[in-house]
C-alpha cells in the first residue's frame, strides 16, 4: 500500500492510498498481471481484470483457478472449467464389442 499528498498552496488537497493488484493463476502469482489502483476501485478493478482473463483463457485438462490478491486477501475468482472426459462412449463401445465377440464366438461353438 502506497500514499501519496497532493498539497497547493500549502494546504493538502487530495490524499491517495494505492494498493497493488496481484493476479494468481493455480496459485502462482503472475507478475506481468499486477496492477496498481485506487484502494476505493480495488474490488472493482480485480473482478474486471479476472472476468476479462476467464473469457480469454480457453479450456484446459485441468481445472483453472484465476484470483486477484491484495496481499493474502482473495479480491475476486473465477475458474476456467476444464473438459470432461465421455467415461461413458468408452463402456458403451466396450459392451457392443464383447456382445459381438460373444456372438461370433457361440455361433463358431455351434
Amino acid at each position: 500500500m502506497t500514499s501519496a499528498l497532493k498539497v497547493k498552496n500549502g494546504r493538502i488537497v487530495n490524499f491517495f492510498v494505492s494498493l497493488q493488484i496481484d493476479v494468481a493463476l493455480n496459485g502462482k502469482i503472475v507478475e506481468e498481471l499486477t496492477h496498481i489502483t485506487h484502494i476505493t476501485k480495488a474490488r472493482e478493478t480485480g473482478t474486471q481484470i479476472v472476468s476479462k482473463l476467464k473469457d480469454s483463457i480457453p479450456r484446459q485438462m485441468f481445472l483453472v483457478a484465476i484470483q486477484a490478491k491484495v496481499g493474502s486477501k482473495v479480491l475476486a475468482r473465477a475458474d476456467v472449467k476444464p473438459f470432461r472426459k465421455d467415461v461413458l462412449a468408452k463402456c458403451v463401445s466396450l459392451v457392443i464389442s464383447l456382445i459381438i465377440m460373444c456372438y461370433f464366438y457361440l455361433k463358431n461353438k455351434m
